[in-house]
């Protein structure tokens, strides 16, 4: 699924040697990111979506070498066309570049059907990779 992630190299060649305290990688880095993993997020948790798009990200204040990544999305159903909003909660542990995906989380905002738990499971050693190769 990451393996098709094409702005890894543009992401690479801005990255910063150190990050913000309160990001993953640095400000501009964690919304490219952001943009560029949610359609992987929102695909995972319901794969029947037709579109999806970013809205905002927050970096919480690490807390020791915990930091919660939380980005929000919006995506359409595909058969009903209902907008819906959900909040994306990645947890992570290390420091940069040593980074573990402990969790994701999908939290739908106005959507009663669950997400798909199993498949935003498999996304947590790929998504671990590319935040750890924007060291």
């Amino acid at each position: 699924m990451i393996r098709n992630f094409v702005s890894i190299p543009l992401l690479l060649a801005i990255a910063p040697l150190a990050p913000a305290a309160d990001a993953v990688v640095s400000p501009r880095v964690d919304k490219m990111m952001a943009e560029e993993l949610t359609a992987y997020f929102v695909k995972a948790a319901h794969p029947s979506v037709a579109k999806c798009r970013y809205l905002k990200h927050v970096v919480e204040k690490r807390t020791g070498d915990r930091l919660v990544w939380t980005i929000r999305v919006e995506y359409e159903g595909s058969l009903t066309g209902n907008r819906y909003e959900a909040d994306v909660v990645v947890k992570l542990t290390g420091k940069p570049g040593e980074y573990d995906v402990d969790d994701i989380e999908f939290l739908d905002l106005n959507n009663k059907v669950p997400a798909n738990e199993a498949n935003l499971l498999k996304l947590r050693r790929p998504i671990g990779k590319v935040i750890n190769e924007l060291k």
